[in-house]
C-alpha cells in the first residue's frame, strides 16, 4: 500500500513537472513571436552615418559630405564622450533649420594623425604625420530636427575658426 502511494505520487510530480516546463517553455516562445517583435522596434534608435572628405590646401580647407544615410538600430549610440580638445581638432555642431545648435561632436586630429611605435631604448615613440586629404565618419543620434553641420577648427589658445557649414543630405 506504501509502496501504491509512492509510486502515484511520484507519476503526480512528474507531470506537474513536465506541465509547468511546457508552460514556461510556451510562456518564453511567446514573447518571442513577430508580434512582440515589433512592439518592440519602437526602441529603435535613428543613427545618422555622414562620411566627411576634408582638404587642406596651404592652410585652407575644404570639407565636403561624400555620403550620408539614417540607419536604425537597437545598439546605443555613445554621443555624450567627454574629449578635451587639442589644437588641429574640428568641432562639428549640428543645427537646426534656424541654425541652432543641437548637438556637437568632436572631430580628434583629422588631418593630423599621431602614430606610436617602440623605440630601440624600450619607449614608445610618438610622430605626428600632416595629411592633406582625410575622411572622417561622423556617427550621431539623429532627429529629424537636423539640418545642417557646421564645421569649425581648434585653433591656438582653443579658439575656432568656421571652415564650412553643411546641409545634411540624409538618405533613408
Amino acid at each position: 500500500m506504501v509502496r501504491g502511494f509512492y509510486i502515484k505520487t511520484k507519476k503526480i510530480f512528474w507531470i506537474l513537472f513536465l506541465f509547468l516546463v511546457f508552460y514556461s517553455c510556451k510562456v518564453h516562445f511567446l514573447s518571442d513571436t513577430p508580434n512582440n517583435i515589433i512592439e518592440n522596434d519602437n526602441e529603435l534608435e535613428r543613427i545618422a552615418l555622414v562620411l566627411l572628405n576634408i582638404s587642406n590646401a596651404d592652410g585652407h580647407y575644404s570639407i565636403s559630405i561624400v555620403n550620408s544615410k539614417i540607419v536604425e538600430t537597437a545598439k546605443k549610440n555613445d554621443d555624450n564622450e567627454s574629449v578635451t580638445v587639442h589644437e588641429n581638432d574640428f568641432v562639428c555642431f549640428i543645427l537646426d533649420k534656424h541654425k541652432n545648435i543641437i548637438d556637437t561632436l568632436l572631430i580628434l586630429q583629422p588631418l593630423h594623425p599621431r602614430f606610436e611605435y617602440p623605440e630601440d631604448n624600450n619607449t614608445i615613440g610618438s610622430r605626428v604625420i600632416e595629411h592633406k586629404t582625410g575622411d572622417v565618419l561622423l556617427k550621431f543620434s539623429y532627429s529629424s530636427a537636423m539640418k545642417y553641420l557646421r564645421i569649425e577648427k581648434v585653433e591656438e589658445n582653443n579658439n575656432l575658426k568656421l571652415l564650412d557649414i553643411l546641409e545634411i543630405p540624409l538618405i533613408q
